[in-house]
């Protein structure tokens, strides 16, 4: 059950990042978010299995507990009390699905015991794959094969669902990737580490330059003001403190 464990991880890590399919509505966010809660729900089994066998409950602890546990928080009352649309909060595009998914992924990780170099490994070798796909996609490979969907033929496809999510994806793996080249000792897997480097580090610097304001693919951020404007806005309507305490002494003063 341990090695069974570490497996899931380490596919659930891999695939989510790279997966996507025509067969949904939305290409990208629904094939990730089940392949991540197919993957935390399993391991969720073989944890309950294994507390049932073993009688006892082991939880791996660390210093981005509270702080991960105090943002989950928020956001699941955010999506129970204030949010207009459950179904948009909890299932498509399911927000706080996702990160309650991530957060018991972290969790689990680190009750499960994984190698946090073989993990890292995994991911960085999932963002390589990334970086590949936009390198051949704006090169018009893709683009030269009718088999293939026309959305996958686009020059701002992205395995990630966007080149914004790209970007911070695979700057975050930089770092992980500059370590790998470092701490490896054999010649071969140095090379292709240091391949693979090149190749983030390429996709990086073209998804940087193609999100560049006035770019045809740059994000559509709202400006500063604008976001203010609605976040004061809100609060005035209905502060989330004072709606609960307004809706307390309602409920004593009827009791």
């Amino acid at each position: 059950m341990n090695r069974l464990e570490k497996y899931i991880i380490y596919v659930t890590a891999f695939l989510v990042p790279v997966v996507f399919s025509n067969f949904f509505s939305n290409f990208y966010d629904i094939p990730k978010t089940l392949i991540l809660t197919f993957g935390v729900a399993l391991l969720l089994l073989i944890l309950a299995i294994k507390t049932i066998l073993s009688g006892k409950l082991t939880l791996g602890l660390s210093g981005f507990d509270f702080p991960l546990l105090l943002l989950l928080v928020s956001y699941l009352v955010s999506a129970i009390f204030r949010t207009p649309n459950k179904m948009e909060a909890f299932f498509f595009p399911g927000t706080a699905t996702i990160l309650l998914a991530l957060i018991l992924f972290y969790f689990l990780i680190n009750s499960v015991g994984v190698d946090k170099k073989i993990l890292g490994k995994t991911i960085f070798m999932s963002g390589t794959l990334v970086a590949v796909f936009y390198l051949l996609v704006i090169s018009g490979f893709f683009a030269k094969i009718p088999q293939l969907p026309e959305f996958i033929k686009n020059s701002s496809f992205s395995p990630m669902g966007g080149l914004f999510p790209q970007a911070l994806f695979i700057a975050v793996l930089i770092p992980i990737g500059i370590a790998l080249v470092l701490a490896e000792k054999e010649v071969p897997k140095k090379l292709f580490y240091s391949a693979s480097l090149a190749v983030t580090l390429l996709a990086l610097i073209i998804t940087v330059y193609n999100i560049l304001p006035g770019k045809p693919t740059s994000p559509a951020i709202p400006p500063y003001s604008t976001s203010w404007a609605v976040a004061v806005d809100s609060l005035k309507t209905s502060p989330l403190f004072w709606n609960w305490a307004r809706k307390l002494s309602d409920g004593i003063f009827q009791v």
